[in-house]
């Protein structure tokens, strides 16, 4: 907890060249019911800005850009989107686009519920790690299949969450004849 006198671990800022990015609140949901203490009081209040959720036991983050530019995988997690949030205008925009979108119709409190979700996928007991690529250059990643979810996470080599999102047994099968290689076509 923060002392009153303590600097939060943002103070710096979220811009490039910031200072610290990413701090841990995999806390702020326990046993399914919403802390509504003062640990999530200063997740949501971070300077306007939401930090990186710093996936316990890992090295790894989901942050708060990867979920905007993923909202759509949103109801794959139970995550409601809101009654003003056009699902076809946001596919058809690109990605900064899509986080600019998000930002202005997605609810901070969302965001964050979202990013819990995401941790909690790649962190289930079934969770199995494959080594894998992406991208027309086969950049590498990890992949977390969590077959009890039907769930495929995806993580760079430098720890950070690139997507996660609903598979079924038959688009998994393919994943796995592909060599645990996805998204073929697309420069990333």
């Amino acid at each position: 907890m923060q002392g009153a006198n303590t600097r939060p671990p943002h103070v710096g800022g979220y811009g490039k060249g910031a200072g610290p990015r990413s701090i841990t609140v995999t806390g702020a949901l326990q046993n399914g019911a919403r802390n509504s203490g003062p640990e999530r009081n200063f997740i949501q209040n971070a300077y306007n800005q939401i930090p990186s959720l710093s996936v316990e036991g890992t090295n790894e983050q989901v942050t708060a850009w990867s979920v905007a530019k993923h909202a759509h995988h949103g109801p794959d997690f139970g995550i409601n989107l809101p009654d003003n949030f056009d699902m076809n205008h946001y596919e058809n925009l690109d990605r900064e686009g899509r986080i600019e979108y998000a930002d202005k119709h997605v609810p901070r409190e969302t965001i964050i519920d979202y990013q819990n979700e995401i941790g909690k996928a790649m962190t289930v007991d079934d969770t199995i790690h494959v080594d894998g690529f992406v991208g027309k250059y086969k950049k590498d990643v990890d992949f977390k299949i969590s077959n009890k979810k039907g769930l495929l996470s995806v993580v760079n080599e430098r720890g950070e969450h690139i997507s996660t999102y609903g598979v079924t047994r038959n688009k998994l099968r393919r994943i796995i004849k592909d060599g645990f290689w996805i998204w073929k076509n697309r420069i990333i």
